[in-house]
Parts: C-alpha cells; sequence; structure tokens
C-alpha cells in the first residue's frame, strides 16, 4: 500500500515541476516576440476587452498586469512543485526563485530586436510573484483550518 502512496507522490512531483517548467516556457516564447510582434499581442487583447467589457486599458497597464499575471502564476506553481516535493511550501524559495527567473527574463530580452531589460519590469514580476505566494499562503492557511474542523467533527 505504501508503495501505491510513493508512486502517487512521485507522479504529483513531477507533474508539479512539469507545470512550472511549462509556465517557464510560455514566458520564455512570450519574452521571444520582437516588441512590434508583442505590442501587436497587447493591442489584440485591448480590442477584446473593449469589446466585451467596454474598458479602455491604456496598453502600458495592460503589459504590466500581464508580467504580473505571469509571474503570480510561476510563483504559485513552484510554491506547489516545492510543496509536492517537500511536504511544505517554502514561500521564500518559491518567490526568490520567481525573481530570479525574473532577472534572467528581461536579461533574455535585450537579445530580442525591440525589446528592452527594464528593472521596473523585475520590480513589476516581484509583486506579482509576491501576490502568487500570498495566495497560496491564504489558500494553505484555510486549507489547514478547514482540516482541523473536520477532525473536530
Amino acid at each position: 500500500m505504501t508503495t501505491v502512496q510513493t508512486k502517487r507522490q512521485a507522479w504529483r512531483c513531477i507533474a508539479s515541476w512539469a507545470l512550472a517548467a511549462a509556465c517557464m516556457v510560455m514566458i520564455f516564447c512570450f519574452s521571444q516576440q520582437s516588441g512590434s510582434d508583442s505590442q501587436l499581442l497587447s493591442d489584440g487583447v485591448l480590442a477584446g476587452i473593449f469589446d466585451v467589457l467596454g474598458l479602455l486599458i491604456p496598453s502600458a497597464v495592460l503589459r504590466k498586469m500581464a508580467h504580473a499575471a505571469e509571474f503570480a502564476l510561476l510563483a504559485i506553481l513552484l510554491f506547489h512543485a516545492l510543496y509536492q516535493t517537500c511536504g511544505r511550501g517554502r514561500p521564500y524559495l518559491s518567490w526568490g526563485l520567481t525573481v530570479l527567473y525574473a532577472v534572467t527574463d528581461e536579461l533574455h530580452q535585450l537579445l530580442i530586436p525591440g525589446r528592452a531589460c527594464r528593472f521596473f519590469d523585475v520590480c513589476v514580476d516581484a509583486l506579482g510573484a509576491l501576490a502568487g505566494v500570498l495566495f497560496c499562503l491564504l489558500v494553505l492557511a484555510l486549507w489547514k483550518k478547514y482540516r482541523v474542523k473536520k477532525t473536530e467533527k
């Protein structure tokens, strides 16, 4: 019986790290776009938001929100992968790895035509990562509270 649980845990670890790696690949692919291609994508999303919600959002704001969201997702996935691997989330490590990836992402953009390496973008990414880690900690606290109530009944 323990072998099945161990195999199950191993698959959960593998799947968690694979999802985190897939998110990193997605971020890399977005960063690989030229400046004009990236702007076209942003303009298309802005048009869709305006058509559906009637909101007019400045392009720069949308781009920063997308940066923060990408890195919030990465932080959540890394938190989960570390939780599956280590038995706890390790929020500082999750945040630190995400910020490190944000730095490498900005350095990568130095090589892409029409893109730039900006410290401000790293700060936005770090704030997104912080939001992701805080979300994980909140979910974990609520889950533990739920489990305590469940065992008391």
